[in-house]
């Protein structure tokens, strides 16, 4: 996250074409265009936030799903352990197995997704035919036959681990669909799945974390690419603001005449966008505090927790 953060923050105001359907449609930004993967990552901890929140419950003594003949103080072996919500019914912490380690590829799945999304973008974006980054040496591959190849692999690569942690997400949803209340050696194949699947999007996030600072836009490739058709929709809402022309007509209006249109200033443009969440206005302050906010509690979260095992380990 702090990646891509970083990067909008260091090019904010650089223009940069804005697709829709893979067709340039509007002027966008790269400051916009970081700053929106790091929001969706930051929208993430929110998922990762409930999975830890469900995992969070002592199941032992629950047995095979229906307790055990002693008398079991269960809440403090809850409270010594460090878990902050107390044991349920013996049978639904049992049937929770398989429920939480789903949850938790849930919430990690989202961030490969979101991963996937930044790196399908990047490879469009840097082909021959947009080159709108550069990227330092030692982040791109050659080609076994082709020896003027620089590949951009690595971003095609966590794509593909993204595909492959679907196949670990929609093995585990077949495990627990259909079991029956009760323990069921099924869920003896989980927790590989879960360890699996975790390390693959550890794997990503640490490979985007360093790939993405070394990226650097090329302002003359992208400037070609803000032809003035971009801002035929910029065009139609002049004329609603200062002609007070219905924005269906002067949608009709531009649009017979996108010939005619000229070029303003990209840099300008960028600027003047000024509502909240635009070009202008990308509100990147509030995406670092966000950001911050959610870093300080998990790491509170964690230093108590290896408070409290360190104690145990000592006793």
């Amino acid at each position: 996250i702090n990646a891509e953060y970083m990067g909008a923050k260091a090019h904010e105001f650089v223009p940069l074409p804005g697709y829709t359907h893979l067709q340039r449609g509007m002027p966008s930004s790269v400051g916009q265009f970081f700053g929106a993967h790091a929001t969706g990552l930051v929208d993430n901890l929110i998922l990762l936030d409930a999975a830890f929140r469900l995992s969070d419950s002592c199941p032992l003594g629950s047995g095979a799903g229906y307790g055990v003949g002693l008398p079991l103080d269960r809440l403090r072996t809850s409270k010594t352990l460090g878990f902050e919500r107390a044991p349920h019914i013996a049978l639904a912490d049992s049937n929770a197995r398989g429920k939480v380690e789903t949850a938790v590829l849930d919430a990690a799945g989202a961030v490969m997704n979101d991963l996937s999304r930044l790196s399908t973008d990047i490879v469009f974006f840097t082909s021959c035919e947009c080159g709108f980054f550069t990227i330092d040496a030692g982040f791109t591959t050659g080609s076994s036959i082709m020896p003027q190849k620089k590949n951009w692999d690595l971003f095609e690569l966590v794509r593909g681990r993204a595909s492959r942690y679907l196949g670990l997400r929609t093995g585990l949803n077949a495990i627990t669909l259909g079991l029956a209340s009760g323990y069921n050696r099924d869920l003896q194949d989980t927790k590989g799945l879960v360890i699996e699947g975790l390390k693959v999007a550890r794997e990503c996030v640490a490979a985007v974390s360093r790939a993405v600072p070394a990226m650097k836009p090329v302002r003359e490739r992208i400037e070609a690419a803000l032809t003035p058709d971009l801002y035929a929709t910029d065009v139609a809402y002049a004329l609603v603001r200062e002609k007070g022309i219905p924005f269906r007509d002067a949608y009709v209006q531009v649009g017979r005449d996108i010939a005619s249109l000229k070029a303003p200033d990209h840099d300008a443009t960028v600027r003047e966008r000024t509502h909240q969440g635009s070009t202008g206005n990308l509100g990147l302050e509030d995406l670092l505090a966000s950001l911050e906010k959610d870093l300080d509690m998990w790491s509170r979260r964690k230093a108590a927790l290896h408070s409290l095992w360190e104690g145990l380990l000592k006793k």
